[in-house]
């Protein structure tokens, strides 16, 4: 099966106006660290806190991807390890893998 996800993405990293394919998903909102699990992981869901999307079309250029519920802008962005920001990709990963 494949679920193809078209949107835009927010990023201080990328050039603007281009098409970009994440290559892999990150839920930057959950932190359950104060329960011993690390920040990212969902608790008792087995995935790892960066989830390789498993497709890549090849000539496209690829990103890492970071999503969430918070509009990032300006310094939250320091707090980012992945090329690009949404706002939906891990709901769409989750109900794909359901």
């Amino acid at each position: 099966n494949l679920i193809v996800s078209l949107g835009s993405a927010g990023s201080r990293k990328l050039e603007q106006a281009e098409i970009y394919q994440a290559v892999s998903v990150s839920y930057r909102d959950m932190d359950a660290s104060p329960l011993g699990f690390e920040k990212g992981a969902t608790p008792f869901l087995d995935l790892p806190v960066t989830v390789p999307l498993p497709f890549v079309i090849p000539g496209i250029k690829t990103a890492t991807l970071s999503t969430g519920g918070a509009i990032i802008t300006g310094a939250a962005y320091d707090a980012m390890d992945t090329d690009m920001v949404d706002m939906e990709t891990f709901a769409c990963l989750r109900g794909w893998q359901l």
